[in-house]
């Protein structure tokens, strides 16, 4: 579904707290699952349908309504302690990295939102940071590797309209990465602003 940009977050060892805490099993028509959208509204969480209509996570209701309106059996599950995340706890990119894919596509609708990560850093050098710890905010992060990107880069959402030639464009010039994964080294909690280094 789609995400929500928030102005703070707390970074725990899974991750951003709340973030992919529940996963849509059995869903079979992943696209359609970004015309819903998913945000926290005090301490529960809310999906919008495309129709307007809305539902707290934890209503039971809200499994059959997803499974009608996908045209698929749908059963949300999650809000425990696992995080349903690719492959890693925080996944960042950079402006740089953005500026660069939209040069290179430049009649191309590029925006963060089709990566989905947790941080977008203000400046360069993701890649050159592989294997060191950031400091961003109260919280401390080791980068691992590249993230490498899949279809789901190249599909509708939102106002972006799909474009296979951004993952086309990744695959031939960074070998279809973009970004980079990192692990939670110390907990804490960062803000929209915060230096990182």
């Amino acid at each position: 579904m789609l995400g929500e940009s928030l102005p703070a977050v707390f970074i725990g060892k899974r991750g951003v707290e709340g973030d992919r805490a529940f996963v849509a099993g059995s869903a079979k028509r992943i696209e359609a699952l970004f015309t819903f959208s998913a945000r926290t509204v005090g301490e529960r969480v809310e999906v919008s349908f495309p129709d307007g209509r809305r539902f707290d996570v934890r209503d039971e209701a809200l499994d059959a309504a997803l499974s009608e309106a996908l045209g698929a059996k749908v059963n949300l599950e999650g809000g425990g302690p696992v995080q349903h995340v690719d492959d890693s706890p925080v996944h960042i990119l950079t402006t740089a990295s953005l500026e660069w894919l939209q040069r290179r596509l430049p009649d191309a609708k590029i925006d963060e939102r089709r990566f989905r990560p947790n941080i977008v850093l203000d400046g360069e050098g993701e890649q050159a940071w592989l294997g060191r710890t950031l400091s961003i905010g109260g919280a401390k992060l080791r980068i691992t590797y590249p993230t490498e990107r899949c279809v789901m880069t190249t599909l509708a959402q939102a106002d972006l309209p799909a474009d296979p030639r951004v993952l086309r464009a990744l695959a031939q010039e960074r070998d279809a990465c973009f970004g980079v994964y990192a692990q939670v080294v110390q907990p804490g909690h960062v803000r929209v602003g915060d230096p990182a280094s």
